[in-house]
Formats: C-alpha cells, structure tokens, sequence
C-alpha cells in the first residue's frame, strides 16, 4: 500500500531489528490515517527538497521494538508520527540544510550519531505532529553518539552546517 508518492507502508514498517528478532511491526489499521499525513505533508515535502531517493531506517515502531531499540514510551515513532533517514547519494549535513532552506514543517528534526570520527551524523530524526498539525514546533536538535540533545535554532543550524562545509 502506497502512502504517499514515494512511501509506502511496508517501507514505513520494515525494521531490520524486527525481522532479526521475529517481531511483527506491522502497523494497526488505525493509524494509516495518521501514516499517510507523515507521508504527505513530511516525508514527501523532504524528498522534493532533497531530490534524491531516501531510505528509512526507523519509521512505525510497535511497542515490543520500541522498547528493544531503547524508545521512549512517548516516541513519536510509536504513533506513526516519525521517521529516521540516510541517504545514499547525499552528506546528511547537506540533506539537513536543504530541508531547513525548504522551509518545511515538522515537529522535531533531529542529526543523530555526531561523534569526533562522524562529524556528519548517522540518520536524521524527522517527526509531525499528526493529530493537531498546529502543534507542529519546528524544533531542531543535535544529538552525539552519547545522546546528548542539544537544541539549536534555524540560524545557529544553518551556521553550524554552514561551518562543516555544507
């Protein structure tokens, strides 16, 4: 089933960790609605700033491979309401600054896995607030391999990229 132009739902299921563990993420009928509105206006918006194909590694998590890759209760990914991406042909900096030029909304964006040896990141984080998309809070945080959050603003993104040569 195809949630949006380029996403569909088996890509918004599928987790190499729930095949390795035999876990059935399959996602409840319920929260297609929910899927598709992430698809839309999130995921798509995103791929036509990036031109390029995106590849998820973490979309809808039920709540046993939630807990297993060490979610939080309240994750978004637990609501059909994020996503985590790499790419293939792109820096994830680069990915991020043209997102953030795009000026799309979400709720929160997110470089994770920065470390000395990755000054890049692993994946980007991207979540909607699906059930009341007003409460959507463009917030963006930068995240090291120790998880450590911190959260910048648009311009101080923009400058950090813009300092790695992106």
């Amino acid at each position: 089933m195809q949630l949006s132009k380029h996403l569909s739902k088996e890509e918004l299921e599928h987790s190499d960790i729930a095949v390795k563990n035999g876990i059935d993420n399959s996602l409840p009928d319920d929260l297609i609605p929910r899927a598709k509105i992430l698809a839309e206006f999130l995921f798509e918006p995103i791929r036509e700033a990036l031109n390029t194909p995106i590849h998820i590694n973490s979309g809808w998590r039920c709540d046993e491979l939630n807990r297993l890759v060490g979610g939080v209760s309240t994750s978004q990914h637990a609501r059909a309401e994020a996503l985590d991406m790499v790419l293939a042909d792109m820096p994830l900096l680069k990915a991020l600054r043209l997102i953030l030029q795009a000026g799309i909304i979400f709720d929160q964006l997110i470089l994770e896995g920065m470390s000395d040896q990755n000054p890049h990141g692993t994946w980007i984080h991207a979540s909607y607030a699906t059930a009341n998309r007003a409460n959507n809070r463009n917030m963006i945080l930068l995240c090291n391999d120790k998880k450590k959050y911190t959260q910048v603003t648009r311009e101080q993104a923009l400058n950090f990229i813009q300092g790695q040569g992106f």
